[in-house]
């Protein structure tokens, strides 16, 4: 999308130099690709951020950055914040056919 927009502003702006465009649509196009640019900026942080949370759940995010705790015991589970919610836990239901359990 960037880089479309970036063709399309060279495009008009030779279009321009010919006089067979205006200031403002050269402005308009300008405008289109700060668009762009922000969005390509936005979704680049997105991703890092997800494969930085990614990291986090999978308990790889200080060994990815080369840190170590010295002292410490590794973990079992990559992650047991929520291994006591009753209802993420996956398996069959209850053996009665009573549906899900209460919450």
């Amino acid at each position: 999308s960037r880089e479309l927009a970036e063709r399309n502003l060279d495009a008009e702006q030779k279009k321009l130099a010919a006089g067979m465009s205006t200031n403002f649509q050269v402005v308009k196009i300008q405008d289109d690709l700060a668009a762009a640019q922000a969005a390509e900026l936005q979704s680049r942080v997105l991703y890092r951020q997800a494969v930085a949370t990614y990291k986090v759940a999978v308990g790889s995010f200080l060994e990815s950055l080369g840190i170590t705790i010295k002292g410490e015991p590794e973990p079992k589970e990559p992650h047991t914040a929520l291994k006591d919610v009753r209802w993420l836990k996956y398996g069959p239901g209850p053996k009665d056919g009573a549906g899900a359990p209460a919450l």
